[in-house]
């Protein structure tokens, strides 16, 4: 992969993580905060994913 779409995939990557985790600060506090679980285990799965590839690749 060339750099630019590596540098772009990563910040996006790293966008979409930040937005999960808003959602997920939005959600501890509202009236379900239960609910936030959802949005971390998709950011745990998410980095989990990423550093999976980044591995593979070296």
């Amino acid at each position: 992969m060339n750099k630019p779409l590596k540098l772009l995939s990563t910040l996006g990557a790293f966008a979409v993580v930040a937005g999960l985790v808003y959602v997920a600060g939005e959600m501890a506090l509202s009236d379900s905060p239960l609910l936030a679980l959802a949005p971390v285990a998709l950011v745990l799965s998410i980095i989990f994913v990423f550093i999976r590839m980044n591995d593979k690749q070296d």
